[in-house]
Parts: structure tokens; C-alpha cells; sequence
């Protein structure tokens, strides 16, 4: 089975990478640290028993389920990297360099170790 938090581990090492020091790399890396949390946390979740499903209305499913079960800062976080995922993904005129994908790498670990102990 995969596990996501290898898409993390492509992230960083697109940021250490200076080949990949430009726009196409930093969103790239914001992308891949947005699905090895939200890949992690929904694995977490189904290994609890809530089902989430698989059509494009799962990333929204995640959050809520968090919200729901009182893991509001797990879901804050998540829906943060999403917001950012988006911009990286599909706004061309977003400002995305460096700092930014860093900090998704970062949030994106805090996240998939927050979901290890994660309990609804």
C-alpha cells in the first residue's frame, strides 16, 4: 500500500533541489505536501470507520468530518493547504516561491503527525 507521506518526502526534496528552484517546483511541492496530509488524515479517518468516498467532494468531506468531531485544528490545517494547493495548482498569477512551499512541507508534516494519534 502507498503511503502519503511519500508525496512529503518528493516535496522536500524538490525545495533542496536547485534544479527545482522556480515556479514550477515550489508548486509542485506546495501540491504534494496538501495530499500527503490530506491522503493521511483520510486513511486515518476510514481506519476509524467514517466513510469518505472518492468523487471530488472527498477533500471537503475530510475538513467537515475533522470539524464534526471536534479536531478543529487538524481540519484548519488541512483546509489551509488546500487553499494553497489551489492557488500552487490552478491560479497562475499567485505568488509562489520558496517561503510558501516551505511552509506547506511544514504543516503538511505537523499534519500527518497529528493524524498517527488522531482519535473521533
Amino acid at each position: 500500500m502507498f503511503e502519503p507521506s511519500e508525496f512529503l518526502t518528493i516535496a522536500e526534496k524538490l525545495l533542496k533541489d536547485s534544479k527545482y528552484k522556480n515556479q514550477a517546483g515550489f508548486r509542485t511541492s506546495v501540491s504534494r505536501s496538501y495530499y500527503a496530509a490530506f491522503l493521511a488524515i483520510r486513511k486515518k479517518l476510514e481506519e476509524l470507520g467514517i466513510s469518505i468516498g472518492r468523487g471530488y467532494e472527498q477533500h471537503k468531506i475530510v475538513v467537515d468530518k475533522l470539524m464534526e468531531k471536534n479536531q478543529t485544528t487538524i481540519g484548519s490545517q488541512l483546509r489551509s493547504l488546500r487553499e494553497k494547493r489551489n492557488d500552487a495548482d490552478y491560479n497562475l498569477h499567485a505568488n509562489i516561491n520558496d517561503e510558501l512551499a516551505k511552509e506547506c512541507t511544514k504543516l503538511s508534516s505537523l499534519v500527518i503527525n497529528l493524524s498517527s494519534n488522531l482519535r473521533v
